[in-house]
């Protein structure tokens, strides 16, 4: 049974009570970096120096990417970085279906992850997998379908096909901002077009549990419906 943590930003998930009373001395993280262009990760040594736990490397995200986990209680020890440009198929296989295992899908291009699971045909994978948070980009990809809206990324509203880890006519948009209105504009595109559908606006600092198909837990998230 899949339990997926969706959040706008990673920083809450120290706080959130159900997650943290998954964690014990032996729960593995698993930072799975599918979530950049190939352009900005172009190599094993890309991915190395992005994820350098040397304290000194200024160019490293890792012990800020990290830290929220280790405030919710893994041990740094436990945390595994995949490298697609080393790491054997089968070993990426066998660490994410470990058990007391956490996936990690962090912020980006949510089409990127997509494309890049089914590159390396992870999806299988991931869909046995017990725990996985999703930050941003990570927590629009593991639906059916997903869509973005206007920004310095993207410079119109566009529709994607996600991962379809389960079957709900549902998605997610994060960094929810009411005052935004080409946010609002293209949640009501998606919504036109998809009877029964449902978006769930995760405002930044907000969450959704999702457990067996079911929400079980949100926080400072904005249901729009059809």
């Amino acid at each position: 049974m899949m339990k997926l943590f969706l959040t706008s930003t990673r920083h809450c998930i120290e706080n959130i009570s159900s997650f943290k009373s998954l964690i014990n001395r032996t729960t593995k993280l698993i930072i799975l970096p599918v979530n950049y262009h190939k352009d900005y990760l172009q190599c094993a040594e890309d991915v190395w120096n992005h994820f350098d736990r040397n304290p000194y490397n200024k160019e490293s995200i890792f012990y800020e990417t990290v830290r929220p986990f280790i405030d919710a209680g893994i041990d740094i020890d436990n945390i595994v970085v995949i490298n697609l440009y080393t790491d054997n198929i089968n070993y990426i296989k066998y660490k994410l279906l470990q058990p007391n295992t956490v996936l990690y899908l962090g912020g980006g291009y949510p089409e990127n992850i997509v494309e890049n699971v089914f590159e390396y045909d992870l999806l299988k994978t991931l869909k046995q997998c017990e725990v996985i948070v999703g930050e941003s980009a990570g927590s629009m990809a593991p639906f059916k379908e997903f869509f973005v809206y206007p920004d310095q990324d993207y410079p119109e509203y566009e529709r994607f096909n996600g991962l379809g880890l389960f079957k709900k006519r549902m998605t997610v948009i994060p960094h929810f901002n009411l005052q935004n209105p080409r946010i609002l504009e293209s949640c009501h595109k998606f919504l036109k077009r998809r009877r029964r559908a449902k978006i769930y606006c995760i405002k930044d600092g907000g969450y959704i549990v999702i457990e067996n198909n079911k929400i079980t837990e949100f926080k400072d998230t904005i249901l729009l419906m059809r």
